[in-house]
């Protein structure tokens, strides 16, 4: 359970920002925003909505996240794709 000095804590890194959705469904990301992460063109993004909260992220942050979860699951130092070839060769060894 979060304590009061943990909500603190974790809304003294938050910066919050008002914006406007328009009429089609149109949001401008302010530009304080957009220079922190670094967003100089068009950027693919992604919405996640849960509880009533959105949230946005970038097709590569995501992508990023994910392997980072899948690669606390490997077990083995080589790559999956090593791993994968080698096993078809040891089936087609097998045949």
């Amino acid at each position: 359970m979060l304590t009061g000095s943990d909500i603190s804590r974790i809304m003294c890194h938050m910066v919050t920002y008002a914006a406007n959705l328009n009429d089609q469904g149109r949001v401008v990301i302010p530009a304080p925003i957009r220079k922190e992460l670094g967003f100089d063109g068009p950027v693919k993004l992604l919405f996640h909505l849960k509880d009533g909260v959105l949230t946005v992220e970038t097709v590569e942050g995501a992508v990023s996240r994910v392997q980072e979860m899948v690669a606390a699951y490997s077990t083995s130092d080589e790559s999956a794709v090593d791993d994968l070839i080698a096993q078809r060769r040891a089936e087609v060894a097998r045949e």
